[in-house]
């Protein structure tokens, strides 16, 4: 895949990466986020109040899915159509 190796690909698998993290050790207790520390320094039991605060988020993220790909299915709809003709 052309692309997948540049420079955007490996920073944004690296943010993720690194946010996935942060956000799993202020929600998981048993993880265990730093070898060098006991316990999970930074467990929070934040799961309640986090996920209410990325639930628009996550309404947001569904709703522009749903609309590119409704978007997406029209226009391949249109061009089929027009083929056909």
């Amino acid at each position: 895949m052309p692309g997948v190796r540049s420079a955007k690909w490996v920073i944004g698998a690296y943010f993720a990466a690194l946010t996935h993290l942060l956000l799993d050790g202020l929600v998981h207790p048993e993880m265990q986020p730093f070898d060098w520390i006991e316990g999970n320094p930074l467990y929070m039991n934040w799961m309640q109040p986090l996920s209410l605060v990325l639930l628009p988020f996550m309404i947001w993220f569904i709703f522009q899915f749903v609309r590119t790909t409704t978007r997406w299915l029209r226009a391949r709809w249109e061009s089929f159509r027009s083929s056909e003709t």
